[in-house]
């Protein structure tokens, strides 16, 4: 077989590898059926790729406290709205609009 028969195969290969890197990178458990409102005290930012997070902590209806964390979008994306590391740190309340 020649040499240059490889580079189709390969370059398959390396497209089929990423292609399963995203989606199993987007299977997060997540129901599309109802947007959830959520409003709580910031704990923790992580501003990090593949998608900036924050740990709430949200008082619920009962008094009760819950931790539940929040994904954006990638850093980049969320700077280009304005967004910045400092824009929610700890101890500002914040309200998060998406999907569980």
């Amino acid at each position: 077989m020649k040499k240059g028969a490889y580079v189709p195969v390969l370059v398959m290969l390396t497209l089929w590898s990423a292609v399963v890197s995203l989606s199993a990178h987007h299977r997060w458990p997540v129901s599309h059926s109802t947007l959830v409102t959520v409003k709580g005290t910031v704990t923790e930012v992580k501003w990090v790729n593949p998608h900036a997070m924050f740990t709430l902590h949200v008082r619920t209806d009962d008094g009760q406290v819950e931790m539940w964390s929040l994904g954006g979008p990638a850093p980049n994306r969320m700077e280009a709205k304005g967004w910045t590391k400092s824009t929610a740190k700890p101890g500002d309340v914040i309200t998060g609009i998406g999907y569980q």
